[in-house]
């Protein structure tokens, strides 16, 4: 038995219990390899395109829009594109149950 740490290039579709229609949380490693795949080898394609099918069927992702829509909240977070980053979502978010709370003691 070989006592090597597990890869973390693995496929998508080596996993267990892995079936098509259900939500399956994709580890934060994967989807951080797979934004920086697509950078480095987004100017050997003719669209960005043709660069997220080939990252994301190497890679085992379900589909090159996945893989975009993580590209996208990249950027984002980042500053390169205009839009509410995911500190902000979440900053929102604890505010509204905050807000919901408070409703609901103020109503009793």
């Amino acid at each position: 038995m070989s006592s090597e740490p597990p890869r973390l290039g693995w496929r998508l579709d080596s996993v267990k219990g892995l079936s098509h229609g259900k939500p399956f949380f994709l580890p934060p490693e994967l989807r951080k390899r797979a934004v920086r795949m697509v950078a480095v080898v987004r100017g050997d394609y003719p669209n960005e395109s043709a660069a997220l099918r080939v990252v994301a069927q190497k890679l085992g992702i379900g589909s090159a829009e996945t893989l975009q829509n993580w590209v996208k909240r990249d950027e984002i977070d980042s500053g390169q594109r205009p839009g509410t980053t995911s500190e902000e979502s979440a900053q929102l978010k604890a505010m509204k149950k905050k807000i919901a709370e408070l409703k609901q003691m103020t109503s009793q």
